[in-house]
């Protein structure tokens, strides 16, 4: 079994248990955010930051330091979902108190 840190833009960080070498798992995790991200945010669909995957492995003699992680589950990704809808908020919101009214053309 393989252990890995994920986490996506300024989402907490979970443990991922792998049974077998296929990465296919955390493929599948960057799609399904990718495919949340461009349902909900068709605006910021081609920004990468907020669809990076931050992988890490754990190396299997330090598994044991990193056994106070959070583990990964379905509920971690509607966390993480939420982590990255406020973050997108916050990015869309500064960019409106940024633009200098008097000269904006939009």
């Amino acid at each position: 079994m393989k252990s890995y840190l994920i986490s996506f833009g300024n989402s907490k960080k979970y443990r991922l248990d792998i049974q077998d070498d296929n990465s296919s798992t955390i493929c599948d995790l960057k799609k399904s955010v990718a495919d949340y991200i461009s349902a909900n945010f068709p605006a910021v669909a081609d920004k990468n930051f907020y669809e990076s995957m931050i992988v890490k492995q754990i190396p299997e003699n330090q598994s044991r330091d990193y056994d106070g992680y959070p583990v990964f589950s379905a509920e971690s990704l509607h966390e993480i979902e939420g982590v990255l809808s406020c973050e997108i908020h916050d990015m869309e919101d500064v960019a409106i108190l940024n633009r200098n009214a008097p000269y904006d053309d939009k």
